[in-house]
């Protein structure tokens, strides 16, 4: 009556764990991916209630806003919490674009929109997968969620 288990028997095990690792992997990559894919596209759906409130209030557009200019009349209706800035693992950050001024705004026919600064390629393929909507490369590194087209497009 021998106890434990042969190096044979071990081995095998280890293989077997592997194959399961090497098929779950994908799978798992694909839902992260996609779980910050939603994240960002909740903070698109709660930024734009506050577009909508603001312009419900002023008649216009709110100015650009950012990281770099996060105060103003606009602040007021930003969702509580709301960060332009996403801390790590993820690092990436939100502008709000008037491009109505813009030429390039013109030229990609978009007037407003939320970007997303320097965006990994796996989250823009993941936010293409859930988002309906107009999520397009910009400029600058940008992908910006289209909330009306340039009223003066070339």
């Amino acid at each position: 009556s021998q106890r434990g288990m042969t190096l044979v028997e071990v081995l095998i095990v280890l293989a077997i764990i592997g194959i399961l690792a090497n098929v779950a992997y994908p799978q798992l990559d694909s839902a992260l991916w996609k779980s910050r894919a939603a994240v960002v596209i909740a903070d698109y759906r709660l930024f734009e209630g506050a577009v909508v409130d603001y312009m419900s209030v002023h008649g216009v557009y709110p100015p650009n806003a950012s990281v770099a200019n996060p105060d103003g009349e606009f602040a007021a209706y930003m969702p509580p919490g709301f960060r332009w800035i996403k801390p790590r693992p993820w690092v990436y950050a939100y502008v709000w674009e008037n491009w109505e001024n813009k030429g390039h705004g013109r030229r990609l026919n978009i007037g407003y929109g939320f970007s997303l600064k320097q965006p990994d390629e796996k989250l823009v393929w993941a936010i293409e997968q859930l988002y309906d909507g107009r999520f397009e490369p910009t400029v600058y590194q940008k992908y910006t969620f289209v909330m009306q087209d340039h009223p003066n497009p070339q």
